[in-house]
């Protein structure tokens, strides 16, 4: 009886490899005639139930997920125009507010100088003196009509 070591093993199945290999390639080059009609058929029936499912199961839903895209879009229009009005009414509202705080300054101004002149008016009728040098015109204080007097 023969003892095989280990290099005479690894061998042995390298040239076993080599002779399945040779008969397999030559096998496979024989089956090439039969082979390619049947694969154009596999082929074909593969892309037949492909079409088939996609008609069936995917393009139903992507018509329904293209419907809710749509009304989406819809939805995204009409608040795109609820904010442009929005932002129209906060411009107009802020220049409106802007010149109502003018015109109450401007109200402040005058109501200060109108009681300022109501306590000249005031002192002027406690002393008893001439109310013509004290008094002035819209918007002109007592010291200009005081220079302008003298």
């Amino acid at each position: 009886m023969r003892i095989l070591t280990t290099s005479a093993v690894s061998e042995e199945r390298v040239i076993m490899k080599r002779v399945l290999k040779a008969v397999l390639k030559a096998f496979w080059r024989l089956t090439a005639p039969v082979r390619r009609p049947v694969s154009i058929r596999l082929a074909r029936w593969q892309q037949q139930i492909l079409a088939a499912s996609l008609r069936e199961e995917v393009i139903p839903h992507l018509v329904v997920v293209r419907s809710m895209l749509d009304r989406i879009e819809q939805e995204r229009g009409h608040l795109q125009a609820i904010e442009h009005a929005i932002n129209a009414s906060r411009c107009l509202a802020d220049a409106r507010a802007e010149e109502a705080n003018l015109a109450l300054d401007s109200h402040v101004r005058e109501l200060s100088r109108l009681q300022r002149q109501v306590e000249e008016l005031r002192q002027c009728v406690e002393d008893g003196t001439s109310l013509r040098d004290r008094l002035g015109l819209v918007g002109e204080s007592s010291d200009v009509n005081e220079r302008m007097a003298g």
